[in-house]
């Protein structure tokens, strides 16, 4: 093993406002010394300190495992929150990707408020209840899904927090019928982010590829696209995130750039984090 690249859990992304910051926690130092094995961390402040969003950052890594030169593609991330890379067919237009909104973390903190299981399985409780309509396009009026690329968020602005304040102006809807719903909200925000395409396939990936709920109601909200899984490229859904940040972990290593400026908006390419060694 030549390097551990750990990303951490974060805990806090403000990549706006006069002093952007992202936390993770996971000490790097405590990691070297208990494997003795030289450890890249702390991955996003380099890409904000040249005015970039610091995420999000896999898009570099989609690029070089998942391009081709026939095919439009989109890896469509599904953890708490969902982000989108857009790889051209070809490498003459440059990768584009951003955070859509949440994908897993409304729905994991509403079900675990109402019936204190962590997540939905299988989207159980979802299929309990029906879409609000009205419920759906309040959501969906948020001036997050409007913003144009570059964009990141995080849990610290969809949380349940959110949830309760868009339930006030909707206090009559069902504890099934908000978990449905959400879950239609993490769908169609995705479908309405995407890219113009004429033939564009959408590679699903993380946590959310485990519901097959949400999975069905992707590709119907994606409709004419195909949506199926990175399993069809050779990497299984659960192993995507963590091979780009063994990707961005090599980059760092070899002196390489592991950012996509057209992606988070830093002013060029940057060597992302700091290296631990035993």
């Amino acid at each position: 093993i030549r390097a551990i690249g750990s990303h951490g859990q974060t805990i806090r992304h403000q990549p706006t406002g006069p002093h952007p910051f992202s936390i993770q926690l996971g000490d790097p130092s405590r990691i070297t010394e208990l494997t003795g094995i030289t450890t890249v961390a702390d991955f996003r402040r380099r890409d904000m300190a040249a005015g970039g969003e610091g995420a999000p950052l896999a898009p570099a890594f989609h690029r070089a495992f998942f391009g081709s030169a026939s095919e439009d593609r989109c890896i469509l991330n599904l953890g708490g929150i969902a982000n989108i890379s857009w790889l051209p067919a070809g490498d003459a237009s440059p990768v584009m990707g951003f955070d859509t909104g949440p994908a897993n973390a409304l729905m994991d903190a509403w079900c675990h408020s109402h019936t204190g299981r962590p997540y939905d399985e299988n989207g159980e409780l979802a299929r309990e209840g029906s879409v609000d309509v009205g419920l759906l396009e309040d959501m969906l009026s948020d001036a997050y899904f409007l913003r144009e690329p570059p964009k990141s968020t995080g849990k610290e602005k969809f949380n349940l927090e959110w949830i309760t304040t868009v339930l006030k102006r909707h206090p009559d809807v069902s504890a099934q019928d908000v978990q449905r719903t959400l879950l239609a909200l993490t769908a169609e925000s995705i479908a309405r982010q995407l890219p113009e395409s004429h033939s564009l396939t959408i590679y699903a990936c993380g946590g959310g590829t485990q519901n097959p709920l949400l999975m069905q109601e992707l590709a119907k909200a994606c409709v004419p696209h195909r949506v199926c899984t990175t399993r069809e490229l050779g990497l299984d859904p659960q192993w995507v995130e963590p091979a780009a940040f063994a990707w961005l972990a090599r980059q760092t290593l070899d002196g390489l750039p592991g950012n996509t400026p057209s992606v988070t908006g830093a002013a060029g390419p940057r060597i992302l984090g700091a290296i631990y060694q035993p």
